[in-house]
């Protein structure tokens, strides 16, 4: 009986040495966003939920949000939506802070920058996914805030953009990460800073797909390497 206490005592003591290790060693060192490193979610901010492309979620997700959760709609590979409204009132009040006018401005430069460059880069170097996805959630970024403005009855400017150039796919990969990346804290302040609901909601479901945008990014230049002309992550992928 003695010998087998012993027995017991460094089979126990051997798993607790294990999962130890493999805390220490980063294993177990993530969020409940998909496996998401801490300094991808201090990034894209802790609201961000993920999410596949037709409103689905792959089995490793759904293990780790739980089963009360209930995954969103998005505009799948056919660019068709499921039950989003994105509709837009005729008239708004037009907002008070001239500041916050201003921002709105800049996410819609970025945005129209955004879409040029991704299409640029698509072209260029044959890819398909995330592209093919990201790029009509652009369109539909551009075309609500625009409005948005015309509801406001503000006239919003146009400017040209500088696309920037690229030798290997993963950069283009990471100058989108970047893109994406700067969107995120102006929709936050935004959506703060809305003085209607209608704006509020129209940002915040925005701000939802760039936080994803910018994960689709991330985990297509984590599996791509330096290998030019190919486009990531497989079609039976979670992105």
């Amino acid at each position: 009986m003695k010998k087998l206490n012993v027995i017991l005592l460094v089979m126990v003591s051997a798993v607790i040495l294990t999962y130890i290790a493999l805390l220490t060693t980063g294993v177990f060192a993530r969020d409940m966003y998909g496996g998401m490193p801490s300094q991808t979610q201090n990034t894209i901010g802790t609201g961000y939920m993920p999410m596949m492309g037709g409103g689905m979620m792959c089995p490793m997700m759904q293990n780790r949000m739980g089963a009360g959760y209930m995954p969103m709609m998005e505009r799948g590979m056919m660019g068709r939506w499921g039950n989003w409204d994105m509709s837009v009132p005729e008239k708004l009040s037009k907002p008070k802070n001239e500041e916050w006018v201003k921002n709105l401005q800049e996410v819609l430069d970025m945005e129209n920058l955004s879409q040029e460059q991704y299409q640029v880069d698509m072209d260029k170097y044959q890819a398909g996914m995330p592209y093919i996805m990201v790029i009509p959630q652009e369109q539909d970024h551009i075309d609500w805030i625009s409005n948005l403005f015309t509801a406001y009855d503000i006239k919003p400017d146009t400017k040209v953009f500088e696309i920037k150039q690229s030798e290997l796919l993963i950069q283009a990969y990471d100058i989108a990460k970047q893109l994406e990346a700067s969107l995120i804290p102006l929709y936050s302040w935004l959506i703060k800073n809305a003085e209607d609901r209608y704006s509020q909601s129209v940002l915040q479901t925005i701000l939802s797909q760039t936080r994803r945008h910018y994960m689709m990014f991330s985990r297509a230049s984590g599996t791509l390497g330096n290998t030019p002309g190919i486009s990531g992550m497989g079609m039976g992928m979670c992105w």
